[in-house]
């Protein structure tokens, strides 16, 4: 009998489909079955932040020479010289614990098409970085607010949850500068921002603050903790058409978990799981899924921790969080979805901040080859080309790495099965179809499936491909481990068994 690795559903009853798995751990979903997740590994000699990362920022200039940001709690740095280096303004910051930075790059003619990167958060002004024009950050302009959340929606500017001198905090207001122009902030209702298509505007009705902001071509998403609204933009007079608020598939509990993934879809995490958003209706996709687990995962103090990374590789988002057995508020679990199959798996990782990491100089080469290697890979994958995007992150050391380290150890456990219907069974042997690397198999035998599942030791495959495991029950569960480096793919189980009868 074949069992397939099918996909995770840990929040399922403990009997579940019978290629359904309690646990995917350590792997990511792909096509069929599970490929490795690499261990976060240290990449070039570029130093250490001065802290833990708060937001971190990438992007190729118009020479396409790679350009590496990131922020912590009182620094700004940028990678120069193969080495992150302090670009903050005079006297730094000062970030209050649960404050993260956001940033965007926008270019436009007012810096003569030359990239501006800008970071923002509550505790400081907007921070501005012209590629190929600055030396340090420096406030982004004197009117301009302060501001949680960013985003660039057709040429625009726009940003939401903020801070003014004349109004103070306003949760729920939404402001952009001058269309083309991030460093011209005239005077809301003014002729001069009339004329220059800028304002702001208060988002009526009880839902809640403004969480995120995600950006797109011609139209973009504000996330409120109640609702979503659609933000179209329409040029003079109204300039921003936000939509009237859709609550079909709730707002946005967690900053940061709005992921702009390919299809001009949203994936984000609400109060009741994980949804995403199409541009006009949110579709529920972590219910019997992962829902239960994650929220029973999250540790909620320290969701301001949570980060991702879209891998460039694989149609799959990282998710990073502080879960379960965290150290104060430290990130140790990663949450990977594949938005082409729809499924996930989670692993272990202690890390810092996770970010795409755009290769800063000839130091960077990575040892193993991604699966599947890209359509345009050609030469050596050791030779990494200038401007090659890696999915990675920071260490809890503050350093930049990648995904590109060892393959984690894995472990899959199936549901409980009744291998013959309505009676016990005794399994003689199981063939894990593994590649490239060295299995294991264990496997628990229940009376009831209320039972204790109680793991048999883990037998080795032999030569003709088959474990050992004469376990005896009514329901049975199996484990399959696979060792540390391993670079092929997990894609079932076939067991070998026999009814024993109805008692």
């Amino acid at each position: 009998m074949r069992v397939g690795l099918g996909k995770w559903r840990p929040d399922l009853a403990a009997v579940v489909l019978q290629n359904d798995l309690r646990v995917a751990k350590n792997a990511v979903p792909q096509g069929v079955g599970y490929g490795p997740f690499g261990s976060l590994q240290q990449i070039g000699a570029y130093g250490a932040l001065g802290a833990y990362a708060r937001g971190a920022v990438n992007l190729n200039d118009n020479a396409g020479v790679p350009q590496n940001f990131a922020g912590d709690a009182t620094k700004l740095y940028h990678i120069q010289s193969g080495a992150w280096a302090d670009v903050s303004k005079g006297g730094g910051y000062s970030l209050g614990t649960k404050t993260r930075w956001e940033s965007t790059v926008y270019i436009s003619n007012a810096t003569s098409r030359r990239p501006l990167v800008i970071f923002t958060c509550l505790d400081a002004p907007m921070q501005a970085y012209e590629v190929g024009g600055s030396a340090i950050f420096a406030d982004l302009a004197a009117a301009a607010p302060r501001a949680r959340h960013i985003a660039v929606i057709a040429s625009h500017i726009i940003v939401g949850y903020t801070n003014d001198p004349a109004d103070g905090t306003v949760p729920t207001r939404i402001w952009y500068p001058a269309i083309g122009n991030a460093s011209s902030w005239p005077a809301p209702a003014s002729t001069t921002a009339v004329s220059a298509q800028s304002g702001n505007n208060v988002l009526f009705g009880d839902f809640g603050d403004i969480m995120g902001i995600v950006g797109g071509n011609l139209s973009g998403t504000i996330f409120q903790e109640r609702c979503i609204r659609r933000a179209d933009y329409v040029g003079q007079g109204i300039v921003f058409d936000v939509g009237k608020p859709v609550t079909s598939g709730g707002g946005l509990a967690v900053q940061g978990l709005a992921i702009p993934i390919p299809g001009g879809r949203v994936l984000y995490f609400n109060q009741d799981g994980w949804y995403i958003w199409d541009g006009s209706d949110a579709v529920g996709i972590g219910k019997d899924v992962v829902d239960v687990w994650f929220t029973g995962e999250l540790q909620q103090d320290f969701s301001y921790r949570c980060s991702w990374v879209l891998d460039p590789d694989l149609p799959i988002v990282h998710i990073g969080f502080p879960g379960r057995g965290s150290i104060s508020g430290q990130p140790n679990r990663i949450l990977h979805y594949n938005w082409k199959t729809q499924a996930f798996a989670y692993s272990d990782v202690l890390h810092d901040y996770l970010t795409l990491v755009v290769n800063p100089g000839p130091n960077l080469s990575m040892d193993r080859t991604p699966s599947p290697i890209p359509d345009t890979l050609t030469g050596s994958w050791d030779d990494v080309e200038t401007a090659s995007r890696v999915a990675g992150g920071f260490l809890t050391d503050h350093t930049i790495g990648s995904f590109a380290g060892p393959a984690l150890a894995a472990r899959f456990e199936t549901g409980d099965l009744e291998l013959a219907s309505g009676q016990r069974s005794l399994i003689g042997a199981v063939r894990p179809l593994v590649t490239g690397g060295t299995a294991r198999v264990s496997v628990a035998g229940l009376a009831k499936i209320n039972g204790t599942r109680s793991f048999s030791t883990p037998t080795s495959v032999h030569d003709d491909g088959h474990c050992d495991a004469r376990i005896d029950g009514r329901y049975h569960s199996i484990a399959l481990d696979i060792d540390a480096g391993w670079t092929g793919q997990a894609v079932a189980l076939d067991v070998d068994f026999i009814p024993t009868g109805w008692r």
